[in-house]
């Protein structure tokens, strides 16, 4: 469906948007409701409680906030390990995009290119495994 996806979509994105590597294509396929690998979360409350209660008025909606680091180096991790890649591995890590649950489940966000992006302060989880739950730390209010 993916190689379908960027087929299709590569003769109607502006050439300076084309995503350049795997997650921002990911990043675009979620963001048109195809079934990917990730996870959306935002980091605002509001946006939150917004997508908790959008839909299905017979359910209650909840929240769930998980203390994980985020990391904005997404060109520097495999999608399909969820550890880094082996361009990443040749090279010194940085600190900066390491992640305590490397290997099981990464966090990270998007470039806010779109304004989609940046109204909801999106990130995403993507699991080494897909369509398995992972064990997160839930943080009770």
């Amino acid at each position: 469906m993916m190689v379908e996806f960027k087929r299709l979509s590569v003769p109607v994105i502006p050439s300076s948007e084309i995503p350049t590597c795997e997650f921002e294509w990911l990043f675009l396929a979620q963001h048109y409701s195809l079934p990917t690998r990730l996870l959306d979360w935002s980091t605002n409350p509001l946006v939150a409680l917004y997508f908790a209660v959008e839909k299905d008025d017979a359910t209650d909606g909840g929240i769930y906030a998980v203390p994980e680091r985020v990391s904005d180096q997404y060109q520097l991790f495999d999608h399909t390990t969820a550890n880094y890649n082996e361009e990443h591995n040749k090279s010194p890590s940085s600190l900066f995009a390491i992640q305590p649950r490397q290997g099981d489940v990464i966090f990270v966000r998007p470039k806010y290119s779109d304004q989609r992006y940046l109204n909801q302060r999106s990130v995403f989880s993507c699991p080494v495994i897909r369509m398995e739950s992972f064990n997160l730390k839930i943080v009770n209010f």
